[in-house]
């Protein structure tokens, strides 16, 4: 698993976070992002009843951290590698 201390992800967050505020005129509190390369083990993590997730499902929000499934694994949950930003923004609008 990678955490946000890897500068690809803060960098990332930094973005997604600036396309939220001009959206929402909403400065977003400290958040962490999480990029996991399990489903299973994010899951059995956060506490998420895999089998009633939709098939879909990439991304959680919990307690101020986004997780996110690596991008190079979303065409095995159906979503397209250039969704990757569109699934963190969703996430962080949860705020």
């Amino acid at each position: 698993m990678q955490h946000s201390k890897d500068d690809e992800s803060k960098k990332i967050l930094e973005q997604v976070s600036e396309v939220a505020f001009k959206l929402f005129n909403f400065r977003m509190p400290q958040i962490q992002l999480v990029i996991f390369k399990d489903f299973s083990f994010i899951c059995n993590k956060l506490g998420i009843d895999e089998a009633k997730l939709p098939p879909y499902a990439v991304g959680f929000f919990q307690n101020n951290t986004i997780y996110v499934l690596d991008q190079s694994l979303f065409p095995e949950r159906g979503h397209d590698l250039n969704e990757f930003e569109g699934v963190i923004l969703h996430e962080l609008c949860h705020v």
